[in-house]
């Protein structure tokens, strides 16, 4: 994949890839380019950022569980129309996205001792159990952490996350990649 890193930041960054997505506009004057680290950055930083943001409220008691994983779901899915091709507001690469991109998911997957071979039949569902793996990254982490830990600390465990979902999703290849 054709990859680089410019200088896209999304308007108001701060209030999240669901509010991101539902203010994007349908026919945006310049799309997200899924080719650019920034974007994929953002898409799977911001991913993250609303599973802390909900496991939160589900501490609070402000979200049921049940409410928390619908919307978890919907994120996966969203996440899944962008990169198979099925958002027109995004940016493409040609042979890539919608098409090479599953082939390289799977053969990652492949060797992921959590996935059966069931879950990599179709392109969708191949996306849809890379996505569940990231949600279910972030809750261990989530299960794990303490309050007392050094907040840097933390946050370097979330980067690494964000960075081993983003260079997946960029094409490292699978000799490269350690789950």
């Amino acid at each position: 994949m054709r990859a680089y890193r410019s200088d896209w930041q999304p308007d108001a960054p701060e209030l999240g890839l669901d509010h991101f997505l539902a203010t994007l506009p349908a026919d945006p004057p310049r799309r997200p380019d899924l080719c650019d680290d920034a974007v994929l950055d953002f898409l799977v930083r911001g991913l993250v950022g609303d599973l802390l943001e909900r496991a939160g409220q589900r501490a609070e008691g402000k979200l049921s569980n049940r409410q928390n994983s619908e919307a978890d779901v919907a994120a996966c899915h969203r996440l899944i129309a962008i990169f198979s091709g099925q958002d027109a507001r995004f940016q493409l690469q040609a042979g890539w996205h919608g098409g090479t991109l599953p082939n390289h998911v799977r053969s990652l997957l492949e060797s992921h001792p959590q996935v059966q071979e069931s879950a990599l039949a179709t392109d969708n569902s191949t996306l849809q159990t890379f996505f569940a793996l990231l949600v279910l990254e972030v809750y261990e982490f989530i299960g794990t952490y303490d309050e007392a830990d050094d907040e840097r600390q933390s946050q370097e465990v979330i980067d690494d996350i964000v960075g081993k979902y983003v260079h997946y999703l960029r094409g490292i290849p699978r000799d490269q990649v350690n789950w």
